[in-house]
């Protein structure tokens, strides 16, 4: 099972991804908190890392797809992955598509005031309000196009999260993989 579980800052992405590998048993990719990881290291990625937290971008492409590549180099993915909030844009989901298929990707859909509450309530060091509207602003720029490839390969589940329970949510999630 592969599986990607996408939508905007605040969506419960993670949550979601936890529950469906602690049910599957499958690892969770988060490209995410490995670049939180490497931010301040020695890593020669670290600079633009750093640079692009700090200011609420999205890293290249290229970074995140070496990340992604490297995890999956990994034993524990043989059986699968869930992969949490990734791809950010259609040249990550196009170039992950020319190396493996996805059974399902799962569109976690919520507002914008959702999306800027659950947020300043997680507390997170680069949840603040300026940073979230930058990465607000490049999520939706970039979305549709994201969106609109796994839609044209039939894999693509939206999933209402802005009112619906954790366990909801998740019961919809395990019910459009069977």
């Amino acid at each position: 099972m592969r599986i990607s579980i996408i939508g905007a800052p605040g969506s419960g992405k993670t949550t979601q991804a936890q529950l469906l590998s602690k049910f599957s048993n499958t690892p969770v990719i988060s490209i995410g908190d490995k670049l939180r990881e490497l931010a301040g290291s020695k890593d020669p990625r670290a600079q633009e890392i750093e640079e692009a937290l700090e200011k609420g971008g999205l890293i290249s492409d290229e970074i995140a797809l070496s990340l992604l590549w490297e995890r999956l180099s990994k034993p524990d993915v043989d059986r699968g992955f869930i992969l949490d909030g990734m791809p950010r844009t259609a040249g990550e989901a196009r170039e992950m598509t020319s190396r493996f298929s996805l059974n399902k990707v799962f569109h976690l859909k919520v507002g914008s005031m959702v999306s800027l509450e659950r947020l300043m309530r997680r507390g997170r060091g680069d949840d603040r309000p300026d940073l979230i509207r930058q990465r607000m602003d490049i999520y939706h720029k970039e979305i549709k196009a994201v969106l609109q490839i796994y839609k044209s390969l039939g894999i693509l589940e939206e999933i209402k999260a802005s009112t619906a329970s954790i366990q909801s949510i998740s019961q919809e999630i395990m019910s459009n993989l069977q």
